[in-house]
């Protein structure tokens, strides 16, 4: 059932994977039961469940996580979920972890095993500072596991649910002070251990710079000037950055797509050694892939001349070989994760063996998704949530991070 889902952490019994639209029936046979939602106070209806799961999906893609399926390894057997949930508490936006387990495997320590590799994953790869769960006070399985995880009691509310008033204790733990902590804030962090099989890279300042992936069309259709003119109306916040691509996208207009590969290297400015990041990735068994808000085209010229494994971009309309100046499908933060979840999906890669390379804000989603991350000439904020920080133009200095002393 679960052999093509994503992996995000496997325990010594089970595997704690993302939903899929597949695991409903089984889901469904867990949610419905009123002994397994006691905190609800009914069991789910199919529509209930389909909503929990689409939901699910969704915090994939925004947040990076959400509920995960807890599978055991010996059966492939869906038990229950487990996770971490943005939410609010007392009206203060909060991370909480939830576990909910079918009742048949209940008192074999499954939910604490799961939480507990939970907590691991709210330091090492979420680098989240606190985690909250609210318990109703009468669920004690549910409060002795959170006191087992470490949590303390600090508070107490009501929650509303259809129309009813829940009392609910609140239990916090603090992981600031915790030896796995990473520090996103430096560059002299070990070298990763984790074996990878994979490097996501962004393109535009990553990849190359100054002459971005959007400017590059512009300029060979001669539309440099009213290009920069758009940039100037991002920059002062008149347009947003997916406005002003789909303005920049009619300049593109007439221009032959050949005309990229052509004129590539002549005019864009890629960073160093990006060859030698490539071949000596290969050379360990790594895939490369690029993963753009920008023209798909200018991303696959990149992908053949470096011999990156694939490509995604924004999907730039062409008709008999000539850009149409329109857009059919634009990549966004949320996107660019989803096709990173795609690749390693097919590829039975798991997010833990995944680096994520990137400079700006659509690429945090993807540092979240990844084991580790790297923020290469990136924006501050950008900066404050990848694992590890360089500025250089030489692409060669993230293989410390990657490969380390396997080299």
């Amino acid at each position: 059932m679960i052999s093509d889902a994503v992996l995000i952490v496997e325990t010594e019994r089970l595997r704690i994977c993302q939903f899929r639209q597949d695991d409903f029936e089984a889901l469904y046979d867990i949610m419905k039961k009123p002994e397994v939602m006691y905190a609800w106070e009914n069991g789910f209806s199919e529509a209930e469940t389909q909503e929990w799961l689409d939901r699910q999906m969704f915090r994939y893609r925004a947040d990076g996580f959400g509920y995960f399926a807890v599978i055991r390894k010996d059966s492939g057997r869906l038990i229950g979920q487990v996770g971490l949930m943005r939410s609010e508490v007392s009206g203060e936006p909060c991370v909480e972890i939830g576990y909910i387990f079918d009742n048949t495997v209940w008192k074999n320590g499954y939910a604490f095993e799961a939480a507990d590799a939970c907590v691991d994953l709210a330091v090492s790869r979420f680098r989240l500072a606190r985690l909250f769960a609210t318990i109703r006070p009468e669920n004690a399985s549910s409060v002795r596991l959170a006191v087992k995880l470490g949590m303390k009691k600090v508070g107490a509310y009501d929650k509303v649910y259809k129309g009813k008033t829940m009392r609910h204790d609140i239990y916090s733990l603090d992981l600031s002070d915790s030896p796995n902590k990473a520090d996103p804030h430096t560059e002299q962090n070990e070298p990763a251990r984790q074996a990878v099989k994979l490097v996501s890279f962004d393109l535009d300042d990553t990849l190359i710079r100054d002459v971005h992936s959007v400017l590059l069309p512009c300029i060979l259709n001669g539309k440099e000037k009213e290009c920069l003119a758009i940039d100037r109306q991002e920059k002062t916040g008149e347009l947003d950055y997916v406005s002003a691509d789909y303005l920049k996208a009619r300049l593109f207009e007439g221009l032959q797509v050949s005309k990229i590969a052509d004129s590539f290297l002549e005019i864009a400015k890629p960073l160093d050694h990006i060859q030698r990041v490539v071949d000596t990735l290969h050379n360990y068994g790594i895939k490369c892939i690029i993963i753009t808000v920008g023209p798909r085209q200018v991303a696959k010229v990149v992908c053949d001349i470096y011999g990156f494994d694939e490509c995604y971009g924004s999907d730039y309309e062409e008709d008999n070989g000539l850009f149409t100046g329109r857009i059919l499908q634009y990549l966004n933060a949320d996107s660019k994760v989803t096709c990173l979840m795609d690749y390693c999906n097919r590829n039975g890669i798991s997010p833990a063996e995944s680096v994520a390379v990137g400079d700006g804000a659509t690429d945090i989603p993807s540092f979240e998704y990844c084991g580790s991350s790297i923020a290469l000439n990136a924006a501050e904020n950008v900066k404050q949530r990848a694992k590890y920080i360089l500025d250089s133009q030489d692409l060669s200095c993230i293989l410390q991070y990657i490969v380390g002393d396997r080299r």
